[in-house]
């Protein structure tokens, strides 16, 4: 990930303002799609919900036929990286979520 910074010119302590506004883009995106497609976004909020029976229901509805069915969304948890600066090496890249411990670790 650092590298894709780097050689995309994002310095590493922007990307919570990268990764947001990336996100952002793609949610618009999404949105415009399904508004187009005439489907609806469904809030999927609880993880015992299975989204295959969500979409069964969908199709009894809307009929078994070519095109966009149905848009569920999830907040799932999520480690992410961290801009992280060693004072020894003086290097600056983002830390993977599974950093441990010391020592550099890119």
């Amino acid at each position: 990930m650092t590298r894709f910074l780097f050689a995309n010119g994002i310095q590493i302590f922007k990307y919570p303002e990268f990764a947001t506004a990336l996100r952002e883009r793609v949610r618009g995106q999404v949105a415009s799609v399904v508004a187009n497609a005439g489907v609806t976004i469904e809030h999927i909020a609880k993880s015992h919900i299975r989204k295959e029976t969500v979409v069964a229901k969908v199709l009894e509805q809307r009929g078994d036929h070519p095109g966009l069915v149905h848009v569920l969304s999830a907040m799932e948890a999520c480690p992410s990286y961290r801009p992280w600066h060693d004072k020894q090496s003086h290097k600056t890249y983002l830390r993977p979520p599974a950093f441990a411990g010391a020592g550099s670790h890119r």
